[in-house]
């Protein structure tokens, strides 16, 4: 629920005209919004950067955001990997 106050209270700082702090909030807090939720925190600041005028953190945010949402989509619970004796990669067995 943290990421969602965050994203939330950035948008509040970003209509009441408080650009700069409406970035800060997420540049500063990006550790605590879950990764499924970084994409839309990015937007939000990219928001705020293009209002300010801001093209080059624009930009920056542009690409964090496509970043967080590769990482996103990126499956949670995948198997690690070993070497075999055969040198094929299997997924290590469960105990």
């Amino acid at each position: 629920m943290t990421g969602e106050y965050i994203i939330q209270n950035s948008t509040m700082l970003r209509g009441q005209g408080y650009l700069q702090d409406a970035i800060n909030c997420i540049e500063n807090n990006i550790a605590k919004i879950s990764p499924w939720l970084r994409p839309t925190a990015w937007v939000e600041a990219k928001f705020a950067a293009e209002e300010l005028g801001l093209k080059d953190k624009a930009l920056e945010f542009e690409q964090k955001e496509k970043v967080a949402k590769t990482q996103a989509e990126q499956p949670l619970n995948r198997a690690p990997l070993h070497v075999s004796c055969c040198g094929l990669n299997n997924p290590v067995p469960s105990l």
